[in-house]
């Protein structure tokens, strides 16, 4: 029997490593003012967090926390662990426990996404 749990921890895991990858050349994703920016978690919170929510078949929740003076988002999964794949932007971890649950600007991909997913899904070879 297939642990669901543990293949779905597996699964996000390999998500987040292909991640790191893809934001190395993804300074097109971002806005102002992180475009740019020689740290490549700045500026791709949003992006990276709503690409893995339809990467995983939305099983993740979306949150949003301001942390530095800046907006960031990050995830939840089903046991309330935070996935937080651009926390490394920072100089101090985020106060998680001062976040909301909040929805996505739109229920589809946006184009960002869509593009940041076909980079994601290209570098674990899955298209």
């Amino acid at each position: 029997m297939i642990d669901r749990m543990h293949d779905h921890s597996y699964h996000i895991r390999q998500l987040l490593f292909a991640l790191e990858t893809v934001l190395t050349e993804s300074d097109d994703l971002r806005r102002r003012p992180w475009k740019g920016s020689r740290n490549r978690y700045s500026g791709h919170c949003y992006v990276a967090c709503e690409a893995l929510y339809h990467l995983t078949d939305k099983c993740l929740k979306p949150c949003f926390v301001q942390h530095e003076n800046q907006p960031h988002w990050f995830l939840i999964d089903p046991s309330q662990n935070i996935i937080d794949p651009t926390v490394k932007q920072f100089r101090s971890k985020p106060v998680y426990k001062n976040s909301r649950r909040i929805g996505f600007l739109t229920k589809q991909p946006s184009r960002r996404a869509l593009i940041m997913i076909s980079r994601i899904e290209k570098e674990l070879n899955l298209k």
